[in-house]
């Protein structure tokens, strides 16, 4: 269960975290625009940003990561299109993370 807020803290950690994880990834117009937005405190901007290329790039992240974000979705969007588009970016990267999952892409770059 889920309770309270994210600490500010812990937001801008996750986003720097993120960041870093798929730097290498992203075009420069992204990479300048992720610093801005970190820079500025968007940490939320810079997360939904970042899950956008780690869609369109088929990036896992590490599993224990791919949970961090869920839980970070839950609490800053539960509901709407925000949340049913990054529950989607997190189910797919929890598929191509999963060595398991049989209709994981063999093609998805680790980060």
């Amino acid at each position: 269960m889920l309770e309270g807020a994210m600490s500010v803290n812990r937001e801008s950690n996750i986003a720097w975290e993120l960041v870093e994880c798929i730097r290498s990834h992203l075009t420069i117009a992204e990479l300048n625009n992720a610093y801005v937005n970190l820079g500025v405190g968007e940490f939320d901007s810079a997360i939904q940003a970042s899950m956008t290329v780690v869609e369109r790039e088929r990036l896992t992240v590490p599993h224990a990561f791919v949970e961090i974000l869920d839980t970070w979705r839950a609490l800053h969007h539960p509901d709407g299109p925000a949340s049913e588009r990054l529950a989607r970016q997190i189910a797919r990267c929890r598929q191509r993370s999963d060595p398991e999952a049989a209709d994981g892409p063999a093609t998805a770059k680790r980060v």
